[in-house]
């Protein structure tokens, strides 16, 4: 006998097949146990979720997602997912480039420059603002920034042969 055929028959259980029990159950009962049913329970809500999984499409390619994936899942990668998000995100932080002040769309909401050109020139200027003569030349006086243990500007001003113009 298969449990196919014993979901009508009211004597054995629908999860194993075997006999139940005659007593004041008898009539009204469909499985043997609690375990059987939970079982058998189990088995048809796994089936339901597989079915209501199967078919589903990623939004922005619209590849088939994988049946492991969340049964809240939206895309079939995070490479997807990012691409759907980033014209929203462009859309609702517009920044202004910090050296040229012309408006951008960057990748994230911490870029202050439009272009890497801008990016440079900002790093030139700040450069420029912030060089400060650490040291003075022992031997021709130009300030220079100081090298650790440095006392000359170049290597020709710490060669005692070479004369000084």
């Amino acid at each position: 006998m298969r449990l196919d055929d014993l979901e009508d028959d009211a004597s054995h259980c629908q999860g194993c097949g075997t006999a139940l029990p005659t007593d004041r159950y008898y009539g009204r009962r469909k499985f043997c146990s609690s375990p059987c049913y939970n079982r058998q329970y189990q088995a048809i809500e796994a089936k339901a979720i597989v079915e209501a999984k199967a078919g589903r499409k990623c939004e922005h390619c619209g590849e088939t997602l994988a049946d492991h994936k969340n049964a809240r899942a939206r895309f079939c990668s995070e490479e997807c997912q990012q691409k759907a998000y980033r014209p929203i995100w462009k859309a609702k932080h517009p920044l202004t480039c910090q050296t040229c002040g012309t408006g951008f769309h960057g990748n994230h909401g911490k870029q202050k420059y439009c272009s890497p050109s801008c990016r440079a020139k900002a790093g030139v200027a700040a450069r420029a603002l912030n060089w400060k003569p650490k040291m003075i030349c022992v031997r021709c006086g130009t300030p220079f920034k100081a090298r650790p243990g440095g006392k000359h500007c170049s290597q020709a001003c710490r060669s005692p042969l070479e004369p000084l113009y």
